[in-house]
């Protein structure tokens, strides 16, 4: 499973593509900041609605990311 996750990781954090797409949709965030997320919207909005997080709340996502299997 690593091995797999490895490969997508990074070919996306390679990825020129990758990073005008993030950039265009999100504006403000730092050229340093490259989100990556192996769950998409829908699976998030299941967590929010599981924690009972209200409009007027953040979830913040604190994954390891490039500290986690990604990290080569």
């Amino acid at each position: 499973m690593c091995d797999g996750f490895n490969t997508m990781y990074l070919a996306i954090n390679g990825s020129r593509v990758y990073r005008e797409a993030v950039r265009a949709s999100a504006n403000g965030l730092p050229d340093w900041l490259v989100p990556f997320s192996t769950i998409n919207a829908r699976l998030l909005e299941r967590f929010a609605t599981e924690l009972d997080v209200k409009e007027s709340e953040t979830l913040v996502d604190l994954a390891c990311a490039r500290a986690a299997q990604g990290s080569g």
